[in-house]
């Protein structure tokens, strides 16, 4: 493959368990020269210059477009994003079987406190449809899963996707900048 996507655990949906500051630097390394896109708890600019920093060559930034006004998802669904903080989102294999992070729920704390064991995808999966298609019906979208990041936490206000990618290329600038200026200082 042309790009190799290395994603942390901070990252939502379908996730392992190694965070992005550790799994990043060994992604790189080990497929070198092939450019490497660093995921997971990113959500500003800053978050940018760090991956840079580690390595990566780009980014790839999912949970702050769920806040673009853009954005197809159901409106209970982001504002969990814009209000919830970045330790309510937690990896769970409850959903689908797969371990997935996402916004902690009475369903994901009901199943974790009954003992049982999830079923491998996709049988985890075909037993909660049932259950999230009649929460949705019935307006309990608490009931709903909501796959997200840990940056949810720093998600606050609905913009236009523009503004958020712009937002991250000039604060990422301004980080480099600054770390530059930074680095001047300390050998002058």
């Amino acid at each position: 493959s042309d790009i190799i996507t290395a994603q942390g655990t901070e990252a939502g949906g379908h996730t392992g368990n190694i965070s992005s500051f550790v799994l990043i630097p060994q992604i790189v390394d080990y497929v070198k020269p092939r450019p490497v896109l660093a995921a997971g708890g990113i959500g500003t600019g800053r978050h940018v210059a760090a991956a840079m920093a580690l390595g990566a060559q780009g980014v790839w930034v999912g949970t702050a477009f769920l806040a673009s006004e853009e954005t197809n998802i159901e409106q209970p669904y982001q504002e969990t994003i814009l209000t919830g903080r970045s330790e309510q989102f937690t990896a769970s294999k409850f959903g689908d079987g797969m371990q997935a992070r996402g916004f902690d729920d009475e369903v994901k704390r009901a199943w974790e406190a009954s003992g049982l064991q999830p079923l491998p995808m996709p049988l985890m999966a075909i037993l909660n449809e049932p259950l999230s298609l009649g929460a949705k019906q019935s307006g309990r979208n608490d009931l709903v899963n909501k796959p997200g990041g840990q940056i949810a936490g720093m998600v606050t206000e609905r913009r236009p996707a523009k503004d958020i990618l712009m937002s991250l290329v000039e604060e990422a600038e301004e980080t480099i900048e600054q770390l530059q200026s930074n680095i001047d200082a300390m050998t002058t």
